[in-house]
C-alpha cells in the first residue's frame, strides 16, 4: 500500500495532535508492505528529522505555514502531490482537508479530534469558527474513512455535521510509548524515583483559557498565601494573549516558573523531576499529558471532564471545573494542599490500552481494508 501522510503538524513545534501523528507514524514505518511518503512544508522539529534519517521519503513545501495563514496555499501543494503521486491513501491527521482533492483518485482517511470552535465558541475568533466549521463539512464529504481520537469526539462530531455517520469510522485512540517517555521502567520509577532538590507541581500544554491555565495561575497564588510549599513550572506555548499580563504578575509569587514551549526531551525530564502533574483544562478532545504523567508514574489533579473518564477513569485526583470563579479556584487549591499518592496498579492498567505495538496493528488494519489491502 501505498500511503501519504500530511506531517506538517509535526514540522516544527508539535503538541497534541503534532505527537499523535509522529507516534502512529513510528508504528506505520514497522510494516514492509507500506510505502510510506510525508508531505510537510517544513523540516525543523526534532521527531520530524529523525523520520527523514530514519529513511521517510519527506516532501517539502518550502516555506513554514502559521495558523490559518497559508493554509490554502499548502494544500494545492498537497493536491498537486497527490495527483503526481497517486498513493493508494492519504491520511490527514489534522483535521481539516479544506479543499477538493481533484485529480487524487485514491481514498482519503482523516482524524478529527474535537470541535471546540463549535462547542466552545468563546475561545476562537469568528473569523476561525466560521473558517473551521466550512472545513470541516468539506472534509466530511470527502473522507473514506474518518478516524476519532475518543468516543466524545465522534458523538461531538456527528452531533454537529450528521453526515459524518453516513461512511466507515472507528475511535483510534493515541498511543503512549512509556519507554519513550520515561525509560524501560517508567511506571516502577514513581514509586522508587530520587529526591529531587526542590518538589513541584508541573504543567504542560498551551498557555490559553481553554486550557485552564488561568485556573490553575490563580490557584498557585492562593495555594502560596495558605502556606504551600512546592514550586509550579508552567510549559507551552502562548496562545491566548489575555494571559499575557496573568503570566507577567505571577513573577511576585514565590516560586512560579513560565518556561515556555519545551521540547520532548525536556517535557520528560519535567515529568521524571515533577512532584505532581496539574491539568485543569476547561476542555480537553483526549488529553494526552495525563498518560504521559501516568507513564512516568505521577500523581495527577484534573479537571472532571468526561473525556478524562472515558480515557483514565477514577484513578487521579479530581477537581469540579465547571463550578463558579471562586469554588473552582479553591477546589483546585484544596487539591493541591493534599499530598497525592498515584495508584501505580491501576496506572498499569489504563495504559496498557494505549499500547503502540496493538493501536498501531489496528490502525493498519483499518486502513488495509480501506484500500481493499490483505
Amino acid at each position: 500500500m501505498k500511503l501519504i501522510v500530511d506531517a506538517r503538524v509535526l514540522s516544527s513545534r508539535p503538541c497534541g495532535v503534532g505527537m499523535y501523528a509522529y507516534r502512529y507514524i513510528r508504528e506505520l514505518m514497522k510494516y514492509p508492505n507500506i510505502e510510506l511518503t510525508l508531505l510537510t512544508d517544513v523540516v525543523v522539529s526534532n521527531e520530524i528529522k529523525e523520520l527523514e534519517a530514519a529513511g521517510v521519503p519527506v516532501v517539502k513545501y518550502g516555506k513554514p505555514i502559521f495558523r490559518s495563514i497559508g493554509v490554502l496555499g499548502y494544500f494545492n501543494f498537497v493536491k498537486k502531490e497527490l495527483r503526481k503521486r497517486q498513493p493508494d491513501l492519504f491520511w490527514e491527521p489534522n483535521c481539516l482537508v479544506p479543499i477538493r482533492l481533484k485529480g487524487y483518485e485514491g481514498a482519503l482517511a482523516v482524524t478529527l479530534y474535537d470541535m471546540f470552535p463549535l462547542t466552545m465558541p468563546e475561545c476562537f475568533s469568528r473569523l476561525y469558527r466560521e473558517y473551521f466549521r466550512r472545513g470541516v463539512e468539506s472534509t466530511v464529504m470527502q473522507a473514506d474513512l474518518i478516524c476519532y481520537d475518543s468516543m466524545e469526539a465522534k458523538h461531538d462530531t456527528e452531533l454537529y455535521f450528521p453526515a459524518a455517520k453516513v461512511g466507515p469510522s472507528f475511535v483510534c485512540y493515541p498511543v503512549v510509548d512509556r519507554t519513550a517517555i520515561c525509560g524501560a521502567d517508567a511506571v516502577k520509577a514513581g514509586a522508587d524515583e530520587k529526591e529531587t532538590k526542590e518538589k513541584y507541581f508541573y504543567y504542560v500544554g498551551n498557555v490559553e483559557l481553554r486550557k485552564g491555565v488561568d485556573i490553575l495561575l490563580d490557584a498557585y497564588r492562593l495555594y502560596r498565601e495558605e502556606g504551600g510549599q512546592k514550586n509550579l513550572i508552567v510549559a507551552g506555548g502562548l496562545k491566548d494573549d489575555c494571559l499575557k499580563d496573568k503570566l507577567e504578575k505571577m513573577r511576585e509569587v514565590e516560586g512560579f516558573s513560565y518556561v515556555g514551549y519545551v521540547s520532548e526531551e525536556d517535557k520528560k525530564k519535567l515529568f521524571a523531576e515533577c512532584d505532581t502533574f496539574v491539568f485543569p483544562s476547561r476542555g480537553e478532545g483526549f488529553g494526552i499529558p495525563l498518560l504521559e504523567a501516568m507513564a512516568a508514574g505521577k500523581p495527577v489533579i484534573a479537571s472532571n471532564l468526561s473525556i478524562f473518564q472515558e480515557i483514565i477513569g477514577d484513578c487521579v485526583r479530581y477537581f469540579d471545573v465547571d463550578a463558579g470563579p471562586e469554588t473552582r479556584v479553591r477546589a483546585l487549591c484544596d487539591a493541591m494542599l493534599e499530598d497525592q499518592v498515584p495508584d501505580l496498579r491501576r496506572y498499569e492498567a489504563v495504559l496498557r490500552c494505549y499500547d503502540p505495538e496493538q493501536r498501531g496493528r489496528i490502525f493498519v488494519e483499518r486502513l488495509l481494508k480501506l484500500c481493499g489491502e490483505n
